[in-house]
Order: C-alpha cells, then sequence, then structure tokens
C-alpha cells in the first residue's frame, strides 16, 4: 500500500491507496471540494462496492459537506 501526505484546504491527511486507479479517484474527491470540511476519513472498497466516511456533524452543515461526496461516490464504486 502507498502511503502519501497532501494538503487538502487548511489539513493534512495521509492518502493510503493500493494502485493509481484508488488514488485518482481520492484526488477527484479533493479536486470537487476545496476543503474537508468536517470529513475526517474517507475509505474506498472497491471490491465490495463500498465506501466508509466520517463525518463530524455540525449543525447546519452536514449536506452542503456531504452532497460532494455523496455525488462523487457512484461514479467512483461502479468504476473499481
Amino acid at each position: 500500500m502507498k502511503q502519501e501526505q497532501v494538503r487538502w484546504g487548511n489539513k493534512r491527511f495521509v492518502l493510503y491507496s493500493t494502485n493509481d486507479n484508488t488514488r485518482r479517484h481520492l484526488s477527484g474527491l479533493m479536486d470537487r471540494m476545496d476543503s474537508p470540511g468536517n470529513l475526517k476519513h474517507i475509505a474506498l472498497v472497491p471490491q465490495q462496492k463500498r465506501c466508509f466516511v466520517l463525518m463530524v456533524p455540525r449543525q447546519r452543515q452536514v449536506a452542503a459537506q456531504f452532497a460532494p461526496v455523496f455525488e462523487w461516490l457512484p461514479t467512483t464504486l461502479h468504476s473499481g
């Protein structure tokens, strides 16, 4: 598994990926969103068509911050 330090907005994340396709999909989400907002962790499991999202819910912010993730998921999971 490859490990890479990335900056997303004003936060640092560790991006783990097993292949370039997964890395490209995760980078695509970062391109869609200027900042991760309250997102803390995202894990893709394409073989199982699953994604795990850890977000700190803040009143009146969840819908706006989760919408880009929700729109990104179908193309990511279907492409494997």
